[in-house]
């Protein structure tokens, strides 16, 4: 017969299961929501679509279960027998990952990257092309088992797509059950969970008392801040001691659904840039966000990915300094999301994250060319718009900078000799085959080159590990052929280097020379 003391610990770890249970119920109303968005029609990607999400829900769901239960160091399966049948949900889970044979994290790695391919409406083939390039970046031994199992399975699932309906309608049921017995839960069972809670806002330096009702709201959803840490990893200090006090006015039962979930997409849509989202872009912010506001919010994190921080700090916050009613005008807000939205590959560029969504935005309904600054380290760059975007800016520098410069974008004998095939240099546009170079009266240049592509030290971050030898060997060549041109660059450093592909080959560039002295 169990002493009182395990009889206590089991209740306090199905308290704990309940509302885990009850928490999942946030994700799974996202997953209804996604599927609902994709329609019924006769579209051939609809079911794939569906498929795919489906995948990934499901691969998310499992890991949070592991952890739930490494938490409590005992199976949902025994704790929730009787409260709510989660013990086929469950095993579902474990046998979709086996089936995998891979590490749990590609699962959910993978099934979203290829979810993210076709929302970009991609075709099939060019989806499954993709998501091949992407596991082996990562995984170049195992590349052809994991992409083969991953569609097969996404492929059962669309060819079965009612019966997985089906199967997440009854999963919906059994998690509104448990969500309904969260909200029964006696006063002494949520001071259990409020226990829970507390630790983890303590922990991550939750700044407000325990008896503040926000605090104490947050300290009742352990389950909730346990994935909230999990997805912000080493920024979790930055997500409680930042983002959080950013959205408090918006936390409250209703909303926190949204409020988590949305802080969740956001993290996870912007991968390893979460210090500047988390720390300076959602403060930044603060007085933008309400409920109205806030899931176009997320839609514009998502949208622009890493460069989400940047683009709530610079962008977005200058845009609402100029406008204020953004905050209340339905209107005014929508077009900026969408502006965003239609926009996101060129705001994901370091050059124009921190400009503000109009600078997108055509002028009086025609392409206009339309200017931003960029100011950085004593000298300027003038981003253009318009037809322009994305095509070329203008660098304001000295003459001592430009002679530098000029000196070794023409040094193309010195390139060759070194093997190059291209002027590794920042590239000055030319008009009529003079270089489009002008000296102000000042004495300044202003100087019209070419929009590169990602920078070196973006680009090795991201992945793309079968060029980094090449890039770091091209890197060296350009450092010697500088140093037998006698030109001192001044500062650089992978971010003054930039890539760029070329007929299928990846290029590399030296840029930025405003501090060079030759």
């Amino acid at each position: 017969m169990p002493s009182k003391k395990e009889v206590k610990e089991l209740n306090k770890d199905l308290v704990l299961a309940i509302e885990w249970t009850a928490a999942e119920y946030k994700f799974l109303n996202e997953l209804l929501q996604d599927l609902e968005e994709i329609g019924t029609g006769k579209e051939p990607l609809k079911n794939l679509r569906k498929a795919s999400k489906i995948l990934r829900y499901i691969s998310r769901a499992e890991r949070r279960a592991n952890r739930f239960e490494r938490r409590v160091r005992k199976k949902i399966e025994e704790l929730g027998k009787e409260e709510f049948a989660l013990t086929d949900f469950i095993n579902a889970l474990r046998e979709i990952a086996k089936e995998l044979d891979v590490e749990r994290a590609h699962l959910v790695n993978y099934s979203s990257f290829y979810d993210g391919l076709l929302e970009k409406e991609l075709n099939r083939a060019v989806a499954e092309e993709q998501l091949e390039e992407e596991i082996k970046k990562e995984n170049p031994q195992k590349a052809q088992q994991i992409h083969t199992a991953l569609l097969q399975l996404v492929h059962q699932i669309e060819y079965q797509i009612k019966d997985a309906e089906k199967w997440i309608s009854a999963l919906d049921a059994s998690l509104k059950k448990a969500q309904r017995i969260f909200d029964r839960l006696p006063d002494e069972d949520k001071i259990n969970l409020q226990k829970e809670g507390l630790e983890i806002l303590h922990k991550y330096r939750w700044a407000y008392p325990d008896n503040d009702k926000t605090t104490i709201f947050l300290a009742q959803h352990p389950a909730d801040l346990e994935e909230m840490v999990k997805t912000s990893g080493l920024d979790a200090w930055y997500l409680f001691g930042y983002s959080l006090p950013a959205v408090k006015d918006l936390i409250n039962e209703r909303t926190w659904p949204m409020v988590m979930v949305g802080l969740v997409k956001m993290m996870v849509a912007n991968g390893r840039n979460l210090e500047i989202l988390l720390h300076r872009g959602l403060p930044a912010v603060k007085d933008l966000i309400n409920e109205h506001t806030w899931p176009g919010l997320v839609k514009m994190a998502q949208a622009v990915g890493e460069k989400a921080g940047t683009f709530f700090r610079e962008g977005l916050y200058s845009e609402y300094i100029n406008n204020p009613d953004l905050s209340y005008n339905k209107k005014k807000w929508s077009e900026v999301v969408e502006l965003v939205e239609k926009n996101k590959g060129k705001i994901r560029h370091a050059l124009y994250s921190g400009q503000k969504p109009t600078f997108f935005k055509d002028v009086n309904g025609k392409l206009g060319i339309v200017k931003g600054k960029l100011q950085k380290d004593g000298s300027e760059t003038i981003v253009l718009g318009g037809p322009l975007l994305g095509k070329a800016i203008i660098r304001i520098i000295s003459d001592q900078a430009f002679q530098g410069w000029k000196k070794a974008f023409e040094a193309e004998k010195v390139w060759g000799d070194l093997g190059f095939d291209y002027v590794p240099i920042e590239p000055i546009l030319k008009i009529g085959g003079k270089l489009r170079a002008f000296k102000t009266k000042e004495g300044l240049w202003r100087v019209s080159t070419k929009v590169l592509g990602p920078t070196l030290k973006n680009f090795m971050r991201s992945g793309g590990y079968e060029t980094h030898e090449e890039l770091l060997l091209m890197q060296e060549k350009i450092i010697d052929g500088l140093n037998k041109l006698k030109i001192s660059h001044g500062h650089l450093h992978g971010n003054n280097f930039c890539i760029e592909f070329h007929e299928g080959k990846i290029r590399l560039y030296a840029i930025d020379f405003d501090q060079a002295v030759s």
